[in-house]
């Protein structure tokens, strides 16, 4: 079940949040690694809060 209140947060955010680069974490998404991404439209990927959270908890970075 989709939450539609939840936040959506960008590729600068998540970055931030990750302490990595903006580069790393697109390099992730063509490799299919980091947190699970939404794509919006041919340019537009979003990422949801809880997503990034649970990704941080499960991943051993």
């Amino acid at each position: 079940m989709i939450k539609t209140d939840e936040k959506l947060l960008t590729e600068a955010e998540v970055s931030i949040i990750l302490g990595i680069k903006q580069r790393t974490l697109q390099q992730w998404r063509l490799t299919e690694r980091g947190p699970k991404f939404l794509k919006l439209s041919a340019r537009v990927v979003r990422y949801r809060l809880s997503d990034v959270q649970n990704w941080i908890s499960e991943a051993q970075l």
